[in-house]
């Protein structure tokens, strides 16, 4: 059973009932399935009204989930299920210090000599802080010609410089949280990204989820589920976390913050000799973010995965880039998991090598194979633009791509949650067929 393609199921809006339940699981049994992913998530305005769904992990949604497992292994399929709703993960009910954090970096260049007045954007809204100014002359050539200007800022957040002769420019540094919400999470998990790199913040969300579902599998959610399964990682912008100064400096042995307004500065602007210095502080600093993914996040809810008696089923990338090595990453979880976008532009005509999802599974059953895993799984053929155009023949090329890369079990993205009612080809299709 466990060799066969699973479903990744989509409740979408989580307007569930019992009966649709085992509908569409005789439907995924007849078809061939070996199990299924359980995924709410929102269902998109433009479908529009389909009704009130149920709140994520709320005593109705929980009962809706007993009865999809239950129903599954009346049928003899196997139920997996994602954590949390959307990606990546957060929810309403997370404090603001729980959330994503990170850096941004504003450059304004100014030539001298002369008096100039720079305009500083004051903050937005709570959620962002000036952290410093500085001036430096380009090109830089060390951190000794960085000046310090935060304390010069006037009352109507202007800068009056002073400048002698050359090229010289300001460097903002912003520090902000809560600024990504959880993309298609539905009520109960939707609001602020979870800061992945706080493990504390990663431990009382997952043990949230999971304290919430227990009661309804008799206190062991793995009577019911094979594995508790993360999708990748997208974490756009998040650079930072609360404690990344000190853990910085004990790890790399130095201090971080004087760099910090140059760690992002255009090459263009760097002495070719400091150059090498910023190069190695910028990869010390991805060094740093990649270990906490690692030991903050992944490891911490593998564990979480065993402390629940589930495997742990887990996507190690993240797109945009994610600070971690995939080798380790993919090392860890019982089951590692890569994807395939079935429409990759030019991936007929590419070597594999060229082809950005058969890398990545590639890292995953290398990842796999190193740690012993039998099961390496791929979210296959993710089908966004081709609805109604992708032939047998075409299928059949894009998943070979995924065996030559060492796949062995497929989670077919997806089984769309569409009652009777809804008409062929379903409300979500029928919609993105108009």
């Amino acid at each position: 059973t466990e060799a066969k393609p699973f479903f990744r199921w989509w409740w979408n809006g989580n307007t569930i009932s019992s009966e649709e339940i085992t509908r569409e699981l005789e439907i995924m049994k007849k078809a061939g399935a070996g199990g299924v992913e359980i995924n709410p998530i929102a269902m998109p305005e433009q479908a529009g009204n389909t009704g009130e769904g149920l709140v994520w992990l709320s005593e109705e949604w929980c009962k809706m989930l007993v009865v999809a497992v239950q129903e599954s292994k009346r049928l003899g399929l196997i139920s997996d299920l994602i954590v949390g709703t959307g990606w990546p993960f957060g929810g309403e009910f997370i404090e603001p210090e729980e959330t994503l954090q990170g850096l941004t970096f504003d450059t304004t260049e100014l030539k001298g000599p002369g008096s100039r007045s720079v305009k500083i954007e004051p903050p937005e809204n709570d959620h962002e802080k000036i952290l410093k100014i500085i001036l430096i002359p380009i090109p830089v050539r060390d951190i000794n010609s960085i000046q310090v200007l935060t304390g010069d800022l006037d009352g109507n957040n202007n800068l009056d410089i002073t400048l002698p002769p050359g090229d010289y420019a300001v460097v903002t540094i912003r520090w902000r949280n809560r600024f990504r919400t959880v993309f298609h999470g539905a009520p109960g998990g939707a609001g602020a990204v979870l800061d992945h790199f706080n493990k504390q913040a990663v431990r009382k969300y997952l043990e949230h989820m999971s304290e919430k579902i227990k009661p309804f599998f008799d206190d062991n959610i793995g009577n019911g589920i094979r594995s508790l399964f993360c999708d990748s990682i997208e974490l756009a912008g998040a650079n930072w976390t609360n404690d990344l100064g000190p853990e910085f400096k004990k790890r790399r042995g130095y201090d971080i913050d004087p760099y910090l307004p140059l760690l992002h500065l255009d090459d263009k602007f760097t002495d070719s000799l400091f150059l090498d210095t910023l190069r190695r502080v910028r990869y010390d600093m991805s060094l740093t973010l990649a270990e906490f993914f690692v030991e903050r996040f992944i490891t911490t809810y593998h564990n979480w995965c065993r402390n629940n008696k589930t495997l742990s089923r887990f996507q190690a990338y993240g797109h945009p880039w994610l600070y971690t090595d995939m080798i380790d990453g993919y090392m860890i979880p019982d089951i590692p998991e890569g994807d395939q976008w079935l429409f990759n532009p030019g991936w007929c005509l590419a070597k594999i090598d060229e082809i950005r999802y058969g890398i990545w599974n590639k890292y995953a059953s290398s990842g796999g194979h190193l740690a012993g895993k039998k099961i390496i799984s791929s979210e296959a053929m993710t089908n966004t633009t081709g609805v109604f155009r992708a032939s047998l023949e075409y299928i059949k090329q894009a998943t070979d791509l995924n065996f030559i890369a060492g796949i062995n079990h497929l989670v077919l993205h997806g089984f769309n949650y569409s009652p009777t009612e809804a008409g062929f080809p379903g409300s979500l299709l029928r919609f993105k067929a108009r």
